[in-house]
């Protein structure tokens, strides 16, 4: 299935193309990602070729910039729109820069409330609305009769899932409290899956958390948010794409 522009598709493989006959070339090595992926070419040409290349890097690019993005940008509106909860967790970054002044990684796993507030947008605000896989077996859902055949794909929607009241009561309510020490413990397995489970979880959850930790640390040490007259109550969303976007791709705040 293409859902993606080929005018962009054709732009991302030239420029690939071009920095990797340039570091070969010019014997550049950055031991990058790039890099990684000529490495494992030249030992398997055939069935790494330059098309795989392209699709892994164009998958990278969906995966890593749009999600993080889109999840900043919820997180945002739900700060601006929560005044306590930004104040508080303004204030827990503030305190933490104050002391370690350079963010690491260290310094971000202090900002505890910090990663609840990032958790609890992610439930509400799936970035990726809905996890697919293919059947392998022939499946019967247990105590009915519905049969699920080998090789269909199954669709299930982590919007209404990460909404249910009965494993998340009062859903629409943001409320970072749900992922504190005390109550994260009792959250239901496999009714929180923001980047899926498994084998075939997302690889890039770690890098995503800490791409979103940096974006808002950076924001809220220097600034705070709050509403504007185009803020809007209630979020709509566009009803086509693969990713929760927002209506007209925006949302505004101040």
């Amino acid at each position: 299935m293409k859902f993606c522009d080929p005018h962009s598709c054709l732009f991302l493989e030239k420029v690939l193309l071009k920095s990797m006959k340039e570091r070969e070339r010019l014997k550049i090595v950055r031991h990058d990602f790039l890099d990684l992926m000529k490495e494992i070419q030249a030992r398997n040409s055939q069935l790494f070729n330059h098309d795989i290349i392209v699709g892994i890097f164009l998958q990278y690019l969906l995966g890593g910039f749009e999600t993080s993005g889109s999840t900043m940008a919820y997180t945002i509106y739900e700060l601006c729109m929560n005044p306590t909860i930004q104040t508080r967790l303004r204030n827990e970054i503030l305190t933490v820069l104050a002391k370690y002044v350079i963010v690491t990684q260290e310094t971000i796993q202090k900002m505890v409330y910090l990663d609840m507030v990032i958790k609890e947008s992610l439930r509400k605000y799936p970035p990726v609305p809905f996890l697919d896989r293919a059947c392998n077996t022939t499946y019967t859902i247990p105590n009915t009769d519905i049969v699920i055949k080998k090789g269909i794909s199954v669709f299930i929607s982590l919007t209404a899932l990460h909404h249910d009241e009965n494993y998340f009561p009062n859903p629409m309510l943001f409320d970072p409290e749900r992922f504190s020490s005390e109550n994260k413990s009792s959250i239901t397995p496999y009714t929180y899956m923001p980047f899926g489970d498994g084998y075939r979880n997302c690889l890039g959850i770690k890098f995503g958390i800490l791409s979103v930790s940096l974006g808002l640390i950076k924001l809220l040490s220097n600034f705070e948010v709050i509403p504007c007259k185009d803020t809007p109550s209630v979020i709509s969303y566009e009803r086509s794409g693969f990713f929760l976007v927002p209506l007209h791709d925006k949302i505004y705040v101040t």
